[in-house]
């Protein structure tokens, strides 16, 4: 059970993250007053972009601080819990790709030339926060989208362009 701000008793509930068993990556976006969230975790790797909004996070078990331009790389079986503050009449708004976790265990990430990537993937647990910047905006539109196919190829673009800046 969690307390926060104005989040009293939100108990940890598994997610079942609703996808075709043909394809790897679920792309949404969430939006509302305040931003949409349960105390929950799933198997899936999820990368949260904050569009717009401010709060905190629970990742795992220690809180942080998002605002618009937060990015997250939240490990599997993490639990996290967004919360927006100080909304007033804004909606506030995430962009969330989940990727089955063994998408981060192909025989890829054993080649030399993903070993930032191995890296990145390693450090995800709990999670990893990014400097904040609208420019993940971008990347994250185009990953959603895409068709199935090249949203795996558009993601492991963008994973490589994080794990060499972090």
């Amino acid at each position: 059970m969690i307390l926060y701000g104005k989040t009293a008793n939100k108990n940890l509930q598994f997610e079942k993250v609703p996808r075709d068993e043909s394809v790897t990556i679920v792309t949404d976006k969430v939006a509302g007053n305040p931003l949409p969230c349960n105390y929950h975790y799933h198997p899936e790797v999820e990368l949260t972009f904050i569009t717009s909004s401010s709060g905190k996070v629970l990742l795992g078990d220690e809180w942080h601080n998002f605002h618009a331009g937060s990015l997250f790389l939240i490990g599997k079986n993490v639990p996290h819990y967004f919360v927006s503050l100080n909304l007033d009449d804004k909606f506030a708004e995430s962009s969330n790709i989940k990727f089955r976790s063994d998408f981060a265990e192909i025989g890829l990430l054993n080649l030399p030339e993903f070993k930032h990537l191995k890296r990145l993937f390693e450090s995800a647990n709990p999670a990893i926060i990014f400097e904040p910047d609208m420019k993940f905006s971008e990347y994250m539109e185009e990953i959603i989208k895409l068709d199935a196919e090249e949203k795996i190829m558009a993601l492991y673009k963008f994973l490589i362009k994080l794990a060499k800046t972090n």
